[in-house]
């Protein structure tokens, strides 16, 4: 990770310097030097999959509604015990509860020792709950997972 902060703060450097000086006649344009690169308009399957994210998630969301509302409890790894609500609670919910820097740096949640959460998915029934930040393991595999360009 230093690396690539080392690296990116050198181009974003040698990228300012750049601006200051004039382009030689014939010189090919300075590709950083004309802003981020961007599909304007954006090709036809952008938009297929936004709508094809909105609809499925609206039907997740239908779903969601359906469940029942129970109570439940989630025990944190020091032994306490928050209250929440199937379906309703959220991991990132009992982050902010505990603190909101606590919030700020958690990436994923783990169930029960085993099962990795998204911090914004409801939890189900009453569980185990750790908030992993990027200091665990899992936590900088899933950070990098959701940082890593698709092609």
């Amino acid at each position: 990770m230093e690396q690539v902060t080392e690296a990116m703060q050198k181009t974003a450097i040698s990228g300012a310097e750049k601006k200051g000086k004039k382009e030689k006649k014939g010189a090919a344009p300075d590709p950083a030097a004309s802003g981020p690169l961007e599909l304007d308009p954006w090709p036809q399957f952008i938009q297929d999959r936004i709508e094809l994210f909105d609809k499925l998630y609206k039907e997740y969301q239908e779903e969601i509604a359906k469940k029942p509302r129970e109570p439940i409890e989630i025990t944190m790894p020091d032994g306490t015990v928050k209250h929440g609500t199937s379906w309703e609670t959220t991991p990132a919910e009992i982050a902010k509860s505990i603190s909101n820097s606590l919030y700020k740096r958690t990436v994923v949640a783990r169930i029960d020792g085993e099962t990795l959460w998204d911090l914004d998915r409801p939890l189900e029934k009453s569980c185990k709950l750790e908030l992993l930040d990027f200091n665990d393991e899992q936590g900088k595999f899933v950070f990098c997972m959701h940082h890593v360009p698709t092609t």
